[in-house]
């Protein structure tokens, strides 16, 4: 059975990678690509970081965009998809090694498949500006980053072994690259330094003393990144009204109003399906597993033990960091949400996975794991039929792309334009498209990268019209 559906989740998979290849550019990525051939690689990523945030001069930032200048942008979209693949494996290997799991590297690669379907389905709704956005990409990128870290850090804190000066300099880059996101993982740190300041009597206080050096470099990561010129830049822009004319006492309760909003909404839009895709989680890898597991008591006097309930609960901490945003350039966009929704998924993972412990057993599970492959199969159908709307897209993007070429600095193009807005296409989020207000940034963008005096829509076409279009 599992080898049917190991030969499954590689269709999955290979379906969800062809997508890069059928993707299309927004008006963000002609804008900073025509900044690239303007400026040069250095030159835009410096003007990026006086002027917008410290990201564009990291290790890892200066890395994107040289791979988007010379690799190009179906194959950099390609290499997003990876990395948000290889997220699913990095959390099924956090899992793994939290619970000591006995899974084969074939089985490992089969319930990592079921996550990168289930978390997909889970995000749609914000995968438009992340995964399938280039200049925004940069997002996945950072969450495969930051799990990469976590898995190392987790495997040297369990074992107690010292951190190393390698070690520590990838914490900094972490740190000072992945902006919110790094936030969360700096909760981790704290947390673990908490527990060993109450575990001090037990490890030694030179246990605390590493984390502590730990928690310092993550810090100053995060704080390097933060007092970049671009960020002063950008808070300089926003509007400040609010605290401008009210007490410091109505500023901070404005401020606290702001994040139990930002809480509320992201609960809203993907906490049930992130709590339905980490139950399927945990069956498939108790489903897969060549252990038994039943469910077991809860243990409530260890549980509520404060230094094991901030142990146990540390992902939560996470997630509650990486929405606390405070870069400018960050509130723009739901997309700033994506860290809080990878470190909520592991959380509740984690949580269901406690209720069950382990027993040896040659029970068989293969009715289980029939179900195992029909989540696969609804996989490869929901890819197949995102494959086959992006081509239609795709094919009317070129086409647009090419009467644009051939009108090439004209004073005024009419274009026939896609309403996003009826829900009818798969990705019911997209909203980047030219509008019938000539100074909006999309028309703008289109005029300046084809040197046209103005852009406008000279009809809405929804989904239906576009296929028919396409016959």
């Amino acid at each position: 059975m599992n080898r049917i559906l190991f030969f499954i989740s590689l269709i999955v998979m290979a379906v969800f990678l062809a997508i890069a290849f059928v993707r299309w550019q927004f008006h963000d990525d002609l804008a900073f690509q025509m900044q690239l051939d303007n400026e040069g690689l250095f030159g835009f990523c410096l003007n990026k970081y006086l002027n917008w945030d410290a990201r564009f001069m990291t290790p890892f930032g200066f890395t994107w965009f040289f791979l988007y200048k010379f690799i190009g942008f179906p194959f950099l979209l390609f290499f997003v998809s990876v990395c948000f693949f290889a997220s699913s494996w990095l959390i099924i290997k956090l899992i793994k090694r939290q619970f000591e799991l006995n899974l084969s590297s074939q089985t490992h690669f089969i319930v990592a498949s079921v996550l990168n379907v289930c978390l997909w389905y889970s995000l749609n709704n914000i995968l438009s500006f992340t995964l399938y956005w280039m200049t925004a990409s940069s997002y996945v990128l950072n969450i495969m980053l930051a799990l990469l870290w976590a898995n190392s850090y987790f495997s040297k804190h369990k074992n107690g072994e010292q951190y190393k000066l390698a070690f520590y300099l990838f914490s900094f880059i972490v740190a000072a690259s992945c902006q919110n996101i790094s936030l969360g993982l700096c909760g981790i740190v704290f947390i673990d330094l908490i527990v060993e300041f109450l575990n001090r009597k037990v490890n030694g206080f030179k246990q605390f003393l590493k984390q502590f050096k730990l928690m310092v470099v993550f810090g100053v990561g995060v704080v390097a990144a933060t007092i970049s010129p671009g960020s002063f830049v950008q808070l300089q822009k926003m509007q400040a009204d609010t605290y401008s004319s009210q007490t410091v006492q109505h500023g901070i309760k404005h401020y606290i109003d702001h994040f139990i909003h930002l809480y509320v909404e992201a609960f809203k839009s993907n906490g049930v399906l992130l709590l339905a895709s980490a139950v399927v989680l945990v069956l498939s890898l108790i489903l897969l597993s060549q252990s038994k597991y039943v469910l077991k008591k809860v243990n409530w006097s260890h549980s509520l033990k404060f230094k094991n309930l901030l142990a146990d609960n540390k992902w939560y901490f996470a997630a509650f960091f990486a929405l606390m945003i405070y870069w400018p350039t960050l509130l723009y966009s739901d997309r700033y949400y994506i860290g809080f929704y990878f470190f909520l998924f592991i959380a509740l993972s984690m949580s269901i996975m406690r209720l069950f412990e382990k027993k040896e057993s040659d029970f068989d599970y293969g009715l289980g794991k029939v179900s195992i492959g029909f989540i696969l199969a609804g996989g490869a159908y929901l890819f197949f039929m995102t494959f086959a709307e992006s081509s239609i897209i795709h094919k009317f993007m070129e086409e647009r792309h090419k009467y644009l070429e051939e009108n090439r600095g004209a004073k005024v193009i009419y274009l026939d334009a896609l309403n996003f807005s009826k829900g009818n296409f798969i990705e019911t989020n997209i909203s980047s498209e030219i509008r019938k207000q000539a100074n909006y940034h999309e028309n703008n963008v289109l005029a300046k990268y084809y040197e046209i005096d103005s852009v406008l829509p000279k009809k809405y076409l929804s989904k239906e019209d576009l296929v028919s279009l396409q016959k």
